[in-house]
């Protein structure tokens, strides 16, 4: 046994001398680093690349169109040769190019509601990103606030370690002086080593603890850091406890809500980007083009022949020449009425009406379950500070008690059970005290985060 506990003891001095050379993070960079590096947030982030995209793309589609052309074609066996009539077999090709551009001047304001919509799903996006960080930074806090309880709890069990170890001290002198018996030394030490497991357990959960806030900042299991212990977290007792109804009408503005309402406004222009299939469409279009044959014929020149007829004399057209001759240009405007489309139209105006009532309804949720989480705080909060009080009443009591049996205890006149039973409940109401008020912090943290008011400890 006193092996274990000089093993124990050469432990902790190891990992407190370890623990001082580690780098010690804050509160505020906890947040600040896990807001940079969190896969969720990064993730989000994609998405409002996508919808920046989605919405350049949209607003270049009301610019013209350009397009080129260009074709080449060979021909193989007899042919007709248009100088003299008749078939022949040669080798011919040909070829054209050209160039358009077409623009739409009206399509039932299709662009036009289809920008509108991908702005607000921009929007929309962007709301997600801002949720997504909350959410992240409320995580922290508590993970935070965990392992500072945990820290706490541990420094608990090292001191009543320490007491129960001098209490074995003092004992192990009664016993031999005849003032208590020998069993009273072995409850004593049963006690010891039942407090050293409360020891390692209580480790245990700081390791935990820690593992998890690693885990939030996306950090190796393997890092190795130490979280900033204000010196004072205060306690506020006086903390003013709004009504969740007031906090909920001052929390509307949170991303989540103002996301939501987006997703409303987009769903309702994308019933009218639907709506638009049924409006006829004008499109003004332009093409310019030119073409050429390798054996196309012109008149050269014109002669007669021995009985004075005349007669024409055909040789070969310059590409060069064809190609200037053979330009076209065409102008036209081009109108397309839905008459029938097999429903199609229909159908998609009636998937976005049904999404536009999905919006709606998830705007209605996302109202319910911030307040149904506004409530929850402020229960928590109210039932975390009832807790303190009650707890810290108990400590008082059952601290008065142990000092009591502590003196008894040492002059003889307490057993060794009483001994113990009033310093376990002791242990037991500062770590229910500690945890009240750990709970009572990070409850009214939530509130102030309704409130708008900056987490910070």
């Amino acid at each position: 046994m006193k092996l274990k506990i000089v093993f124990l003891l050469a432990a902790s001095l190891f990992f407190s001398a370890a623990g001082d050379a580690q780098e010690t993070w804050t509160l505020e960079r906890c947040i600040e680093y896990a807001l940079s590096n969190n896969i969720t947030i990064k993730q989000q982030g994609l998405n409002v690349s996508n919808a920046e995209n989605t919405l350049r793309q949209s607003q270049w589609s009301q610019t013209p169109t350009i397009s080129g052309s260009g074709s080449q074609s060979l021909s193989f066996g007899r042919s007709r040769d248009n100088s003299n009539f008749s078939a022949v077999d040669k080798n011919s090709w040909s070829g054209s190019f050209g160039v358009g551009s077409q623009v739409e001047l009206f399509g039932g304001l299709n662009k036009r509601n289809t920008i509108a919509k991908n702005k607000l799903d921009l929007q929309s996006a962007l709301l997600d990103v801002e949720k997504t960080r909350n959410d992240v930074s409320l995580n922290v806090v508590a993970s935070y606030l965990q392992v500072l309880f945990n820290e706490e709890q541990v420094l608990i069990s090292q001191r009543q370690v320490e007491l129960t170890k001098s209490q074995v001290e003092r004992t192990q002198k009664l016993v031999d002086a005849g003032n208590l018996s020998q069993s009273n030394l072995l409850e004593i030490r049963s006690q010891q080593a039942q407090e050293e497991v409360a020891l390692v357990n209580a480790q245990n959960q700081l390791d935990i603890a820690y593992l998890t806030l690693k885990q939030l900042l996306e950090l190796s299991a393997d890092t190795q850091f130490k979280i900033d212990h204000p010196s004072n977290i205060p306690m506020n007792e006086q903390y003013v406890l709004a009504s969740p109804g007031s906090l909920f009408e001052s929390s509307l503005g949170l991303p989540q809500i103002k996301s939501a309402e987006v997703k409303v406004e987009s769903a309702e222009r994308g019933v009218k980007v639907a709506q638009s299939g049924y409006y006829p469409t004008l499109s003004f279009s332009a093409q310019y083009g030119t073409s050429f044959f390798n054996q196309a014929q012109e008149l050269k020149s014109m002669t007669t022949d021995a009985s004075g007829n005349p007669v024409a004399i055909y040789g070969k057209q310059a590409i060069s020449d064809q190609l200037r001759k053979n330009q076209t240009t065409n102008l036209g405007l081009n109108l397309s009425i839905p008459i029938f489309s097999s429903f199609r139209n229909k159908y998609s105006v009636n998937n976005a009406r049904i999404g536009y009532t999905a919006a709606q309804l998830n705007l209605q949720q996302q109202r319910n379950v911030l307040y149904k989480e506004i409530a929850q705080a402020h229960a928590d909060a109210v039932g975390a500070l009832k807790k303190f009080h009650a707890t810290q009443k108990a400590r008082d009591a059952f601290a008065e008690t142990f000092t009591n049996a502590d003196k008894k205890f040492n002059v003889g006149a307490a057993n060794s059970l009483d001994y113990n039973t009033a310093k376990n409940n002791l242990s037991k109401s500062e770590s229910d005290l500690l945890q009240a008020k750990y709970e009572f912090i990070f409850k009214t943290k939530i509130l102030d985060f309704y409130k708008g008011i900056p987490i910070k400890l």
